[in-house]
């Protein structure tokens, strides 16, 4: 599953994300039927630390730093000096910006899309109260609680909201 879900952060913005992400979905109601999935308990808490569930959250985290040198790899010239743009193809190779110097300026954002696109969560709280709604009355804190979530139809995908 984790091998799916990493297939939808690298085609994020392609033509076959949606292919991936039916894939990863159908995965996910193949495991769950067939092995059975339920939250991680970590400390008296619970956790989803589901592949399918944690790649509809799309959020991501980047290294804030200041690129301070960098080079085409089609003309080894600096990047912002040549004429080549980073993804497309030159006689058979893709161009990418070759980072050589940075200075990492100490922290890090939360993104929609991370530069890196497996930088992104691997686990989300579960509110026990919420599970205790849910579940009722005979719900205790450290019983095993089951994940259904794949057993029902997709709602999509939670994104950052835009920035004002």
């Amino acid at each position: 599953m984790a091998i799916l879900a990493s297939a939808l952060n690298w085609l994020e913005d392609s033509g076959d994300f949606e292919r991936a992400h039916q894939e990863l979905d159908r995965a996910g109601k193949f495991v769950r039927k067939a092995f059975g999935c339920h939250l991680t308990q970590v400390d008296g808490k619970y956790e989803q630390r589901c592949p399918v569930e944690i790649a509809h959250v799309r959020l991501g985290f980047s290294v804030e730093m200041k690129i301070q040198g960098s080079e085409c790899s089609i003309c080894k010239a600096d990047y912002g000096e040549c004429p080549h743009i980073a993804g497309e193809r030159y006689g058979g190779l893709t161009c990418i910006r070759v980072i050589k110097r940075i200075e990492a300026l100490g922290a890090v954002a939360i993104v929609a899309r991370p530069e890196q696109p497996d930088a992104r969560l691997t686990a989300l709280p579960v509110d026990s109260e919420e599970l205790r709604a849910a579940l009722g009355t005979m719900f205790q804190i450290g019983m095993p609680v089951s994940c259904d979530r794949c057993l029902t139809s997709c709602g999509g995908f939670r994104e950052l909201p835009n920035p004002l």
